[in-house]
C-alpha cells in the first residue's frame, strides 16, 4: 500500500514538473517570437527611413 502511494505520488510529481516545463517552454517561445517580431519591425522601419533619407 505504501509503495503504491509512493509510486503514484512520484508519478504525479513527474507529471506536474512535465506540465510546468511545457508551460515554461510555451511562454519562452511566445516571448522569443514577440521579440523577433519587434526586432524585425524595427529593422524594417530603420531600413525604410534610411532608404527614404536621400529623397
Amino acid at each position: 500500500m505504501m509503495s503504491v502511494w509512493y509510486c503514484s505520488r512520484r508519478y504525479c510529481l513527474s507529471l506536474a514538473s512535465f506540465s510546468i516545463l511545457l508551460l515554461l517552454k510555451r511562454i519562452t517561445t511566445r516571448r522569443i517570437s514577440i521579440v523577433a517580431n519587434e526586432t524585425t519591425m524595427a529593422l524594417i522601419n530603420a531600413f525604410t527611413s534610411v532608404t527614404d533619407f536621400p529623397k
